[in-house]
């Protein structure tokens, strides 16, 4: 009798970078932007992984995204319920399969180099664990933001603004900047609050989050992107002003600060007073039943 043969099986091979994005009816934008990985990025996608996760998957929009995902094995295509909006993004850290998680919008182009400066950055540990970000890359081409400041416009905290420190140091840290790109450790993120959802109030509070965790917020300058603002049609999701208030107001509560501000500003874009105590009420009371 033939002794039984017992072949050791080869551990699954961990990927270098976890690479996620959330998509919404937006076919266009996750063929280009992955492409543009494949294409451009090669170095890097040959030990990575690409996370799609669907928000509309049985539109047409979806049901072509999804039958283009299925035609790459390194794509792992999710669908999703719209439930959260752009808060899915960090359904990205549960399905990653590396400790590096890289988290974009769907219609981001990464200048090249750009991605490989991420993983040397991780791979070095110069990480530290803080959130990594990049500059923004404005249609020519040209680095139009590396940062956002701490002021108020169009119903939102953060404005995009522009340190010369780009020009010559490696990383800096930074107050906050745009949520289209970021990336960190997975035992790191540190987590949005479970009750924003659909639209607006990711910047800066995520920034102050990881800044009470002991981390701080770094702009990676070779880490560069490029964002498609550009929607001839508009947005197929409608972010309303009640909403993103709202978002506002639950992250203001989370991290402690005073939403005296929110007020204020919603106060000076025509939003009247009774409808603002209504809209703050109702936060004020879901939060106070969440404790």
């Amino acid at each position: 009798m033939i002794p039984e043969q017992h072949v050791a099986m080869a551990p699954a091979s961990i990927p270098k970078l976890s690479i996620g994005m959330v998509a919404f009816d937006d076919f266009n934008g996750v063929y280009f932007t992955i492409q543009s990985l494949k294409m451009y990025h090669a170095e890097v996608l040959s030990n990575s992984e690409i996370i799609v996760i669907d928000n509309n998957p049985e539109s047409n929009e979806g049901r072509e995204t999804g039958s283009f995902c299925k035609t790459d094995k390194k794509i792992n295509y999710i669908k999703s319920d719209n439930s959260r909006g752009a808060f899915a993004k960090e359904d990205v850290f549960l399905h990653a399969k590396s400790d590096n998680v890289l988290v974009c919008d769907c219609h981001v182009l990464f200048a090249p180099n750009a991605i490989a400066s991420l993983v040397s950055f991780f791979e070095s540990g110069e990480d530290g664990g803080n959130l990594i970000q990049g500059p923004l890359l404005s249609d020519d081409m040209k680095i139009i933001a590396t940062h956002l400041k701490p002021t108020w416009g169009s119903g939102m905290f953060g404005q995009w603004a522009y340190d010369k420190r780009v020009e010559s140091e490696k990383s800096f840290e930074i107050p906050a900047q745009g949520m289209g790109v970021f990336a960190c450790k997975k035992n790191a993120w540190v987590g949005f609050n479970k009750k924003m959802k659909k639209f607006g109030g990711e910047e800066y509070f995520t920034h102050e989050k990881f800044r009470q965790a002991g981390k701080k917020a770094i702009c990676l300058s070779k880490f560069s992107w490029l964002h498609r603002f550009r929607r001839p049609n508009g947005a197929p999701y409608k972010p309303t002003r009640e909403n993103k208030f709202k978002n506002h107001i639950r992250a203001m509560l989370e991290t402690d600060m005073p939403v005296f501000e929110a007020i204020e500003h919603y106060k000076s874009i025509g939003t009247d007073e009774l409808t603002l105590n209504k809209w703050l009420n109702a936060v004020i009371q879901e939060n106070a039943q969440l404790h």
